[in-house]
């Protein structure tokens, strides 16, 4: 019984981290795209904060794949 709730909160928790990832990647190619224009960029602390949060693998992809 132990199993069955562990694993309905993990996939309750998939959703929310497949979220925070795609935010967190599109905010890397926002902020690729103000960095070619010259224009104001997000501060680095929020892509910090993004992977501390769940989004490391799509700040991870935005840096590599951007």
């Amino acid at each position: 019984m132990k199993i069955e709730s562990w694993l309905r909160e993990l996939a309750s928790f998939i959703p929310y981290l497949i979220g925070v990832n795609a935010i967190t990647f599109l905010f890397m190619g926002l902020d690729k795209q103000k960095a070619k224009q010259q224009k104001y960029r997000i501060p680095e602390r929020t892509f910090w904060l993004l992977a501390l949060i769940g989004g490391s693998i799509g700040a991870w992809l935005g840096y590599e794949k951007l």
